[in-house]
C-alpha cells in the first residue's frame, strides 16, 4: 500500500533509542533494594530506598540511614515520612528536607486496638505535618490518625468499610464502594467530608494530582465527572507509574516506552526507553542501572507524536465529456393477451454471503498477511473452499490466534503467516514487539523473514524507523488500519 512516510521519518528517529542524557546518580541500587517513596520535591529529588537490614533518605546533596527499616514512606511537603517496625512495634520516623534531619528515635504508635505489626494494617498514609493515617483490618471502618512523635492524635469513626485511601497535597481521598470522600488537610486534622461519586467499574485506582485520577482500567477521569478524559491504556495494577505536571500527563504504558500528553489536548506523544523506570514523577524518571538509582530528567528526552494513520483518499470519478442526448421516445407497444397463469416455482436457494474475513487476508511473495486477533479458525472458514490448514512452530494443526511464522496451506499452496506488527510472533502486538524492532534497527538482533515483513508496514520493502511509527499506531489502536 502506498504511503506517505516521508513527512513522519524524522520524528520517527526518536523512538529507536532516547537520545544521550544529562542523568544523575543519586545512590548506590542494592540487589534487593525496593524503592519506597520518590519525588520532585521543592528541595530537589528525594529518594528513599530500603532492603532487609537498611533504609536509605538521599537528597540531591545529602543521605542518612534511618533507625528503623521502613515498609513504607512518603514524601509530603518538607518530611520525608517512614513507617515500619521496631522491635516488633509499629513505629515512625520523620526526616526534614533538604538536610535530612531525623525526628530522632522512631516513635512507637499505640492506637489502642491491640494491631501492632505492619501487616496487621490495610492502609497507609501521612500528610506534610508528619501525621500518619492507619486503618486496621480488624476494624476497617475506623481510621485512626497519629502524630509525628507517634502517639494518638485523632480517630474517626466512618460511615462503613474503607477500600482504599490516599493524600495529594493538601487533600485526604477515602474510598468506599461506590463513592468517595475528599477532606481538606489542616493543622487540626481532617476538614468535613466532601463526597463524589464513580461507577464501581470505575473506582479510582490513584490520584495524580487533587482534581485528577486514574481509575482500575486506566481511564483518567476528573473528581466528580462520569465520563473519563481518556484511555491511557495502563496495565493496572501491574504498571501504575504516573504523574502530572504543569497540565501535562506522563505516564509509563508498558515495557520500554513512556508517554505524555496535554490534558486539555488530544495528541499523545511517547519514547521509547528500552527500560522500565523504578519510579515516574512528572518531571522525570528514576532507573536502577549497574548497581545505581539514576535520574533522568524528561527535558533531555525527545518524544514523538503518536500518529493517526492517514485514510486512503477515495477516488472521484472522472467528469463526462458531453451530456448525454435524450432518446427518443418509444412508442406505445399494442397489449398483448395476458397469459396463462404458470405454477409458481418454489423460493430459490439462498446465495451464501461470502466471509468478510476473507477480504482481510491477503497472500503476497509465499506470505499470507493477516489482521491482528484472527484465528485459525476463522481462517479456515473463510477459505473452507480451498481446504484451508494452519500449522504450528511443531507442524502440528495450529488452533487460536495467529501469530507470525505460522504456515497456512490453501488449495495446496504453503504460505508463511504474517501478522502486521507482530514481530516478536506471539501474536499480540505490543510494545515488546517495539522493543525488538529497536534492537533490530540498532543491529542487537536478527529477524525471521516472516518477523521482518511483520515489521515492514508501509510495504516498501525495508524495515526502517518510519515503520516505527506506524507499529506504534497500531500499539495504541489495534484496530488502526495501517497495512490492510
Amino acid at each position: 500500500m502506498k504511503r506517505s512516510v516521508l513527512r513522519l521519518a524524522a520524528a520517527a528517529l526518536c523512538v529507536l533509542f532516547a537520545l544521550t542524557v544529562s542523568a544523575s546518580v543519586l545512590d548506590t541500587a542494592k540487589k534487593n533494594s525496593r524503592v519506597l517513596a520518590f519525588a520532585d520535591t521543592e528541595h530537589g529529588a528525594v529518594l528513599v530506598s530500603s532492603d532487609e537490614t537498611e533504609t536509605r533518605v538521599v537528597s540531591a546533596s545529602k543521605s542518612v540511614s534511618a533507625s528503623l527499616t521502613a515498609r513504607a514512606a512518603f514524601l509530603r511537603g518538607s518530611l520525608a515520612v517512614l513507617v515500619g517496625e521496631t522491635y516488633g512495634f509499629l513505629s515512625l520516623e520523620t526526616f526534614s528536607l533538604p538536610d535530612l534531619t531525623s525526628s530522632g528515635p522512631a516513635g512507637v504508635m499505640d492506637g489502642g486496638s491491640g494491631d501492632s505489626s505492619f501487616d496487621d494494617m490495610l492502609f497507609w498514609e501521612a500528610d506534610r505535618f508528619g501525621r500518619v493515617y492507619a486503618v486496621s483490618k480488624k476494624s476497617p471502618e475506623t481510621l485512626q490518625i497519629f502524630s509525628a512523635e507517634g502517639t494518638q492524635f485523632k480517630s474517626l469513626s466512618l460511615s462503613e468499610a474503607l477500600c482504599g485511601m490516599e493524600v495529594f497535597g493538601d487533600r485526604l481521598f477515602l474510598l468506599y464502594k461506590d463513592h468517595g470522600e475528599s477532606r481538606e488537610i489542616t493543622e487540626e486534622g481532617p476538614g468535613a467530608p466532601d463526597r463524589f461519586d464513580f461507577a464501581s467499574t470505575h473506582a479510582p485506582f490513584r490520584f495524580l494530582s487533587e482534581t485528577y485520577f486514574l481509575d482500575v482500567q486506566g481511564y483518567l477521569f476528573r473528581i466528580g465527572e462520569t465520563s473519563p478524559c481518556f484511555d491511557t491504556q495502563i496495565a493496572l495494577p501491574g504498571e501504575s507509574l504516573a504523574a502530572i505536571s504543569g497540565g501535562v500527563l506522563y505516564w509509563y504504558g508498558s515495557d520500554g516506552t513512556v508517554f505524555r500528553r496535554t490534558l486539555e489536548d488530544t495528541d499523545t506523544e511517547f519514547c521509547a526507553l528500552g527500560e522500565r523506570p523504578e519510579a515516574l514523577t512528572g518531571s522525570g524518571m528514576l532507573f536502577r542501572r549497574d548497581g545505581q538509582f539514576v535520574y533522568e530528567p524528561f527535558s533531555e528526552f525527545e518524544f514523538a507524536p503518536v500518529p493517526t494513520p492517514t485514510p486512503e483518499p477515495t477516488p472521484t470519478s472522472a467528469p463526462t465529456d458531453a451530456p448525454t442526448k435524450t432518446p427518443k421516445p418509444t412508442a406505445t407497444p399494442k397489449p398483448t393477451a395476458t397469459p396463462r397463469p404458470t405454477q409458481t416455482p418454489g423460493p430459490a436457494a439462498p446465495t451464501p454471503s461470502p466471509d468478510p474475513n476473507r477480504d482481510r487476508v491477503k497472500t503476497e511473495d509465499g506470505f499470507l498477511f493477516a489482521p491482528v486477533g484472527m484465528t485459525a479458525a476463522q481462517l479456515k472458514n473463510a477459505f473452507s473452499d480451498e481446504d484451508a490448514q494452519v500449522y504450528g512452530d511443531s507442524g502440528g494443526n495450529a488452533s487460536g490466534k495467529l501469530r507470525t511464522g505460522m504456515v497456512a496451506e490453501l488449495d495446496g499452496n504453503a504460505y508463511t503467516v504474517v501478522i502486521p506488527g507482530d514481530v516478536n510472533a506471539t501474536g499480540t502486538v505490543n510494545t515488546q514487539d517495539m522493543r525488538t524492532a529497536q534492537r533490530f534497527l540498532l543491529g542487537e538482533a536478527e529477524l525471521s523473514p516472516a518477523s521482518r515483513a511483520a515489521l515492514d508496514l508501509d510495504r516498501d520493502g525495508t524495515p526502517a524507523a518510519a515503520d516505527l511509527v506506524l507499529l506504534a499506531a497500531v500499539i495504541r489502536d489495534p484496530s488502526a488500519d495501517v497495512f490492510f
